[in-house]
């Protein structure tokens, strides 16, 4: 079995809210979110949920069109927040 790219919950938040993904469609690293759906609502809709279940909260400068444009890009954003987040617990 592979290990998984990211965090299954981050695909069920983004799942949710890209209304052209299919539930048998793969999400690829480079997948352009916007291709499956995604709009402004959704990207708001996505950081709420994100914000909640990792509980963190994206800097503005995380709050762009590049965090968001594939599911490795903002699964990149997401890691680094949260384990910025485990550091900050540590002191």
């Amino acid at each position: 079995m592979l290990e998984a790219l990211w965090d299954p919950r981050l695909e069920a938040i983004v799942r949710a809210n890209c209304p052209h993904l299919d539930d048998d469609t793969a999400i690829m690293p480079d997948d352009f979110l916007a291709d499956l759906g995604l709009d402004s609502l959704s990207i708001v809709a996505i950081v709420v949920e994100v914000e909640e279940m990792f509980e963190f909260a994206f800097p503005d400068d995380e709050l762009s069109f590049q965090t968001f444009a594939t599911m490795g890009s903002l699964w990149g954003a997401v890691s680094r927040l949260i384990d910025s987040r485990q550091e900050q617990q540590l002191y």
